[in-house]
Parts: C-alpha cells; structure tokens; sequence
C-alpha cells in the first residue's frame, strides 16, 4: 500500500506532459493539409517550414501582425 501511495504522490509532484485535444486536432489537420499539397509524406513529421507554411496558408500569419496591437 505504501509504495501505491509514492507512486501516486511523485505523480502528483511531477505531473508528465501530455498532447490536448486541441494541438491533436491541428496536427491532423498539419498532415492531412500536407499530403494535399504534396509538402510532405504523412509519415514523417512535421519540421519548422511545414509548420510556417500551414499557419500561412490557413491565415493564422499575416503580414504585418503580430498579434499585439490594439484595436480601437
């Protein structure tokens, strides 16, 4: 019983990271817009430029943007 009670305590201390439903859901979205547009075979990972270039072509990246200024 005490070993069950460490085990669960260092879960709780050091918590392990896990993916979320949202960055699931874009990363399925990255591949399956990927073999559309021939960037990359759906079996290799994702790498920087493919990643710009997804948030370029759904317009997340815009010129001139960065997110910061203010809206009067």
């Amino acid at each position: 019983m005490n070993d069950m009670l460490i085990e669960e305590e260092t879960r709780r201390i050091f918590p392990e990271a896990v993916q979320g439903e949202q960055s699931a859901m874009v990363q399925e979205d990255m591949k399956a817009w990927a073999v559309k547009k021939g960037v990359r075979p759906p079996d290799w990972g994702p790498t920087e430029d493919m990643i710009v270039m997804h948030a370029i072509d759904r317009g997340w990246l815009q010129a001139n943007f960065t997110g910061m200024e203010i809206v009067d």
